[in-house]
């Protein structure tokens, strides 16, 4: 008894190893596997009939999905068991493992089939095992028995649970084949419908194409050729790379299994036609973490780069048309400057000459003023021109406003306030004026909004300039007057560039309506604002500059006072030898007009001139100087546009040959002008034209710092 148990579980059980080697049943073709597990479940017990039942998707009945009936070798499918028909079976597949009913027409849990299943196919004994997947009841398989009642042995209990595993290993596998084919048809749907090429590849190198897997309809429209011919050769890839382009795509393909590929290339198609692509690859690794696989994206990007070469050459023509405009201006500006140059210096001059007559006198002043409002005219202009293009720089410093702000009142507005054409009126009652901010570029708002109120009050008018602390870290300078005002509708654009009150007005004052613009550009670029008002015209106008008292290098205390370690002392004076007016200058001029003029008023001040009018001349000079016996030359003014050269050289061998300090004095006066300047060794950059006030204030200031070694 106990060897013929033995022989059945052995039989039982080679049945069910054939059946889990099977394909079908581990790729998951369900209705091939119950049709498989159904045939040799009916020879292995030896019954009848043996079928495959699943629930309904509301789990109110089961279907068969297969019948196998062992005496017709037929496979039948359709029948439908309710839930409601039959509550003892259904309860029982829910609690028992199998449901052995050796007299399925007593048991309770199958006499519910009795009358209408069992009787009419003369089934006596059932076998039936329950399938389940991760858990939830799926389905059951039936045995049934035709015949005498029979005593189902454990083991034939344990093969038909087993057999029931087989049928849920089984659906496992074909809901993931089902889930894979879902994916691979989206898959294939997108990469047929995208533009580029999606392709698939494995064992890729450098120097193997390896296998192609896939490749996407896209690669036919881009590279000009038939799909079917790279899956047969693979190389052809690479031979329709740009044959400049082959060691760079080959290079690049050496660290595709170390992370990925990413390249732009040309390939050529068949016709001749040169494309640009930008492909990208990746490695897919296996379960252990290696790199088994390569997928990736080929576009064709040949539009894109076309757009960016065509960018690349707008730009370069648009940085060549600036540059050829950069040149254009310094070249206008020292053109239009250097003709006022001896006409500024003279006049200022004969301007304090107390022995000319006072109406004599007069006249010069009102040529200074227009020989200046004309310079300021092209200032404005070129700075409106480097605001426009970003290229107006801020060279910024703790700076005491209060000396800037008394400067230019004492500049902008002392004669008329001497000859009492205007009142003035000052209240500088901000407890600190320090801020963080470039002084020259504030002393020129400050001179633009001073003239304009000069400019527009009337004689008998008033001026008013204030400074207040207003905000946290805010001072606000005030600079109002009495004069003719601003009409309600121009206020709004009165920051415009071009923009004047009143076309009369520019008949009468003259300017371009730059001066505004300009200022207002600074203001902003100093992180602050430049606001006007009026009451309307000849009601006066008030313009207010709120500035930020910001202090980045934490160099003032809470009061706006220096700190003790970074208090500034004051220059020394220079030694008596520099402060005598008995200096010998070199001039370095090819303007003769400029030349004869600054040399004659040098000299009236009593510093010994020598004049050049070139580089070679000027060094030559400077030679003859450093081994004559009258002392070598102190200091050297020069031109920066000169026939045999530049002043930057000259400055360049000057500095490093003797040591000298030099004052550049030029028309061009651009930011990169002066840091040029700056660079070759001159001390300072004065734009012309320039008062002989101002040339000497530059010589004093030369003279006091220490000069470069030879």
């Amino acid at each position: 008894m106990l060897r013929a148990r033995e022989e059945l579980r052995q039989r039982l059980d080679r049945v069910l190893v054939d059946l889990a080697k099977s394909r079908i049943v581990a790729e998951g073709d369900v209705e091939a596997a119950v049709r498989l597990l159904a045939e040799a479940a009916a020879r292995a017990l030896d019954v009848e009939r043996v079928s495959v039942w699943l629930y309904s998707a509301d789990r109110s009945r089961i279907d068969c999905v297969d019948l196998y009936e062992k005496s017709r070798d037929r496979h039948t499918r359709g029948a439908a068991l309710s839930a409601a028909d039959f509550p003892a079976y259904f309860q029982a597949l829910e609690e028992e493992r199998t449901i052995a009913a050796s007299d399925a027409h007593a048991d309770p849990r199958t006499r519910e089939f009795s009358a209408p299943y069992l009787t009419p196919l003369g089934i006596s004994s059932m076998l039936d095992a329950p399938v389940r997947v991760q858990g939830t009841m799926t389905g059951v398989v039936c045995h049934e028995h035709v015949g005498a009642f029979r005593q189902w042995a454990p083991e034939e209990e344990s093969f038909a649970a087993s057999l029931a595993d087989l049928v849920a290993l089984t659906l496992e596998a074909g809901e993931r084949g089902r889930a894979l084919r879902e994916s691979e048809m989206r898959f294939r749907q997108l990469a047929e419908n995208i533009g580029a090429v999606f392709f698939m590849t494995e064992g890729t190198t450098e120097s193997n194409p390896g296998r192609l897997l896939y490749v996407s309809p896209a690669y036919e429209r881009i590279w000009g050729r038939a799909r079917e011919t790279l899956y047969e050769q693979p190389r052809l890839w690479m031979e329709a790379v740009h044959p400049d382009d082959r060691s760079q795509v080959k290079e690049a393909l050496r660290s595709i299994s170390r992370g990925g590929f990413d390249e732009e290339f040309r390939i050529v198609r068949p016709d001749g036609e040169v494309r640009w692509v930008r492909s990208r690859a990746f490695p897919i690794y296996d379960e252990h973490g290696e790199p088994y696989r390569n997928a990736g994206l080929a576009e064709d990007v040949t539009e894109r780069r076309l757009a960016d070469q065509e960018l690349r050459r707008a730009k370069q023509a648009a940085e060549e048309a600036n540059r050829a405009k950069d040149q254009f201006l310094a070249t206008l500006s020292h053109e239009l400057r250097t003709p006022l140059t001896p006409v500024l210096a003279v006049v200022s001059s004969l301007e304090m000459d107390r022995r000319l007559p006072p109406e004599l006198r007069g006249a010069l002043a009102m040529v200074r003023r227009n020989v200046e409002l004309e310079a300021r005219l092209i200032d404005d202009l070129l700075d409106l021109t480097r605001i426009s293009r970003g290229k107006l720089e801020l060279h910024r410093e703790i700076t005491d406003v209060r000396p800037v702000l008394e400067h230019a009142i004492q500049v902008c507005s002392s004669r008329e306030v001497a000859a009492g054409r205007i009142r003035l009126e000052t209240d500088l009652a901000a407890p600190s004026h320090r801020i963080w901010a470039d002084s020259s570029r504030l002393s020129q708002v400050l001179w633009n909004l001073l003239n304009n109120a000069v400019k527009f009050t009337p004689p008998g008018g008033s001026i008013a300039v204030r400074t207040r602390k207003e905000a946290v870290g805010q001072l606000a300078i005030e600079i109002a007057d009495t004069g003719i005002g601003i009409e309600p509708d121009v206020l709004p654009r009165i920051f415009d560039a071009f923009e004047q009150a009143d076309r009369r007005i520019t008949r009468q004052f003259g300017g371009l309506g730059l001066g505004l613009a300009v200022s207002k550009a600074i203001v902003e670029m100093h992180g602050g604002s430049l606001t006007a008002a009026s009451e309307g015209a000849g009601l006066g106008a008030t313009f207010t500059i709120r500035l930020p008292a910001s202090d980045p290098l934490g160099l003032l205390d809470d009061s706006g006072a220096w700190r003790s370690s970074q208090r500034r002392t004051p220059r020394e004076n220079p030694p008596e030898s520099l402060r005598t007016p008995s200096l010998h200058i070199l001039l370095v001029e090819d303007h003769a007009d400029t030349a004869e003029a600054m040399a004659d008023l040098l000299r009236d001040r009593g510093y010994r001139v020598t004049v050049a009018g070139s580089v070679a001349g000027a060094l030559e000079t400077a030679q003859g100087a450093a081994v004559g016996e009258n002392g070598g030359i102190d200091l050297v003014i020069s031109d920066l546009g000169l026939p045999d050269g530049t002043g930057l050289d000259l400055m360049r061998e000057l500095s490093g040959r003797y040591g000298l300090r030099g004052i550049a004095l030029s028309g061009y006066g651009m930011e990169e002008d002066v840091r040029r300047s700056r660079e070759a060794g001159f001390g300072r950059h004065l734009t012309k034209p320039i008062t002989l006030q101002v040339l000497e204030s530059a010589i004093r200031q030369a003279l006091s710092e220490e000069p470069s070694p030879p």
